[in-house]
């Protein structure tokens, strides 16, 4: 009996630890961020603390069930908070301001000089390791790391991204677009429709299968490609990619990830981490067998091929050789080449799938903005197929639909910085604050997209031709971000997205293909005009969740439908 009564209140007290702990921790950041000299906002989670973020969600919805959680508030805990939010805790604080948690507190900047200095000083301001850590699945990569570690990363990783491997993805986005263009247009006949939940896993497939190509030469059908496993695989490349992506946050929790990747006997996993196992187990197989076959061909003399792949691997072949008469070493080890094309797949996929699928109803609802991308299109393809190199600088229109895509929805909510060990002094609106050590600093993306004092009084209006300086002949005009107004749907200065030109590749190339041969329009309800349903469709898109991207809370609630243009030909 004394026993039961002895452990009852040791599991009594663990609770009531933990709680003064961060209670404890919450009132030690709040006085250190005082001394920084900005509004204070308390919130008792922070969304970077890695246990929030595999179990917050779980939490949120209890207490919203239970009439606890106010969604009418800013709900800093969530890494999403900012796209319901966009200007509008900036309007009320001012142009940064402080979110002290019990884990850590974050400054959060949306004045523009600020944030180019966040990113251009990448040794001051740095990536903090446990956040990052977590996206080291497969090793360590040039988005994860700080310093002269980035530097090395860089350079190798660098040379991927050249002209010939963004005419690779136009190819590959291309033939993509021509068999989701069908689907489409035969599930329009069928089921009045294409869901946006349909939408948003038929743009996964055509990033995955385009990646798969432009990073591993590897082709697959739109139509069930990956489903094709390689001899001595029980998975194919893509459906192993597609089993990781659609259970990353699982991946992102290393205790979960670890379980993944130990022997445990199968029979004794939940069925989501059995598959999650043996597709974590094929990529790093697969990873391993292409990289020692690239090594081998270049050793041989083989001749370079234009995938990610294969550049990287030769580039780091040629650093190897370089080692003995440079003082710093360069190359990257195998584990870091894993982790490099792991991350260029994994972060590859979710930005350009995501833009495809909120540009895609946009053009759905606005249909004289989808009217003025299709003048450009046919301007430039009237008289049939224009290659990559000749077509993609006079797309501008697409280009401009794709960045004010990112900037309703972009990719990501917030940039993280740190200060790391020691304390660093940032200016923000001509004053200078001493922001401590172990302080994140985050850029607000959706803040600086929707500052109405830059962008203008119409910032809440979808409006692509906002991106486009000059308005002359479609296909002659000159692509320009709005004066005063700064964007940046890729990051910016010198870690800038690596894959920035290769994602928008891919979009102008699947837009183009569909707006050639297709009209798009809103799905409507028995009894509902166009018009409506378009505004309905903006409202079902616009309500969104926010984990890995932004995604719509209710998917199944509207859609569109794609239809064969009217007197179309090949030539048109």
């Amino acid at each position: 009996m004394a026993f039961s009564t002895k452990l009852f209140l040791t599991l009594l007290a663990l609770p009531v630890l933990l709680v003064f702990t961060r209670l404890y921790n919450l009132f030690r950041n709040y006085l250190a961020a005082r001394k920084i000299g900005l509004p204070i906002v308390i919130s008792l989670e922070s969304w970077q603390d890695p246990l929030w973020i595999f179990f917050g969600s779980y939490v949120r919805k209890s207490l919203s069930a239970l009439g606890l959680w106010d969604r009418s508030e800013p709900d800093y805990t969530t890494i999403g908070w900012p796209i319901y939010d966009r200007y509008d805790s900036h309007a009320k604080y001012g142009p940064a301001f402080s979110i002290v948690t019990p884990f850590k507190t974050n400054v959060i900047v949306a004045e523009n000089e600020a944030a180019r200095e966040l990113f251009k000083e990448w040794r001051v301001w740095i990536k903090n390791r446990e956040l990052y850590a977590m996206m080291e699945s497969f090793g360590k990569n040039v988005n994860s790391v700080n310093g002269d570690d980035w530097r090395r990363h860089r350079k190798v990783t660098a040379p991927a991204f050249k002209e010939a491997n963004s005419k690779l993805v136009w190819n590959s986005a291309m033939e993509q677009a021509n068999g989701l263009s069908k689907r489409w247009n035969e599930n329009s006949k069928k089921s009045g429709g294409i869901t946006l939940r349909e939408l948003r896993g038929d743009a996964n497939i055509v990033a995955m299968h385009v990646l798969a190509a432009a990073t591993f030469n590897i082709k697959y059908d739109f139509e069930g490609g990956v489903e094709v496993s390689e001899p001595g695989h029980e998975m194919s490349y893509g459906e192993a990619m597609k089993t990781i992506v659609h259970n990353l946050s699982m991946m992102l929790v290393p205790i979960i990830f670890g379980l993944a990747r130990l022997g445990i006997p199968s029979w004794m996993m939940p069925a989501g981490l059995k598959r999650l196992k043996v597709a974590v187990f094929e990529i790093q197989n697969y990873l391993e067998s292409y990289v020692a076959q690239e090594r081998k061909q270049y050793r041989e003399g083989g001749e370079s091929r234009d995938d990610l792949m294969s550049s990287l691997v030769r580039a780091n072949e040629a650093e190897k050789e370089k080692l003995g008469t440079e003082k710093m070493k360069w190359a990257l080890s195998d584990e870091e080449l894993y982790g490099n094309l792991f991350m260029f797949n994994q972060a590859g996929h979710e930005t350009t799938s995501s833009a495809l699928s909120y540009a895609i109803p946009f053009l759905a609802a606005y249909p004289g903005v989808q009217e003025w991308i299709r003048e450009e299109v046919d301007a430039i393809f009237r008289n049939g197929d224009v290659p990559y190199a000749a077509a993609m600088p006079r797309l501008v229109r697409c280009d401009a639909l794709m960045y004010e895509t990112i900037r309703f929805f972009s990719a990501v909510p917030m940039h993280p910085k740190y200060t790391g060990n020691i304390s660093q002094v940032l200016s923000i609106a001509g004053h200078d604050h001493v922001i401590p050590a172990h302080t994140f600093v985050s850029i607000n993306y959706y803040a600086i997209h929707f500052n109405p004092s830059t962008w203008g009084s119409d910032v809440n209006e979808f409006r692509p031709s906002r991106f486009i300086k000059s308005s002359l002949t479609p296909g002659t005009e000159t692509f320009a971000i709005p004066e005063k107004a700064d964007f940046i749907g890729w990051s910016s200065g010198p870690r800038v997205c690596p894959g920035k030109k290769f994602s928008q590749v891919e979009f102008v190339a699947t837009i183009v293909r569909l707006l050639r041969e297709f009209v798009l329009k809103p799905a409507q309800r028995a009894g509902e005009s166009e018009e409506t349903a378009g505004k309905r469709l903006v409202e079902v898109m616009s309500d969104v969740e926010h984990f890995i991207s932004a995604m719509p809370r209710h998917p199944d609630d509207a859609g569109f439908v794609c239809i064969k243009r009217a007197r179309w030909t090949a030539t048109e």
